[in-house]
């Protein structure tokens, strides 16, 4: 990520520690989550949660391998909430590392070529809502660029779902 996404989140740290987790996760624990779900986590994921464990910014909670004190009490893993959508069968996440949800409680995960996807059980789509990790972070958690009118690309859902 750039050295401008990382004084951002850096300021939003020191403006609210809370909203970090107190410790970041060691490489090791990280690499060890990946291979348990199945998906390489990309580079500035893996950063991020080396830097901060998890946390929430802006409206988004970016679940890592901590909790941090802000996020909500039933705030899970990557680990956790992976496998959660992965068990539901929610379209799309049996490829992602899934760190977040939307407002509506739809999963937003990460693919191996660091795409990041949203599943839209209203639209009964799959999504793709950002090109890498760091433009989802600077447009919906950070809010530092507009947001593209439309997505970067649209899948049904496969049917059956």
């Amino acid at each position: 990520m750039t050295d401008d996404t990382w004084n951002r989140l850096e300021q939003k740290f020191v403006e609210c520690p809370q909203n970090r987790a107190r410790d970041g996760a060691e490489y090791s624990e990280i690499e060890d989550a990946s291979r348990q779900i199945g998906v390489t986590f990309n580079s500035d994921y893996a950063e991020f949660i080396n830097r901060y464990g998890g946390a929430s910014i802006g409206a988004y909670e970016i679940a890592g391998l901590r909790r941090a004190e802000y996020m909500s009490s039933d705030a899970e893993t990557v680990l956790d909430l992976t496998r959660h959508f992965q068990e539901q069968r929610w379209p799309g996440t049996e490829n992602w590392i899934v760190f977040s949800t939307d407002q509506g409680g739809n999963p937003i995960g990460l693919d191996k070529e660091g795409m990041v996807w949203l599943s839209d059980h209203d639209s009964q789509q799959i999504v793709a809502i950002c090109q890498s990790f760091e433009e989802f972070l600077r447009t919906w958690c950070l809010s530092t660029e507009p947001e593209a009118a439309d997505y970067y690309d649209e899948q049904p859902w496969p049917s059956g779902n």
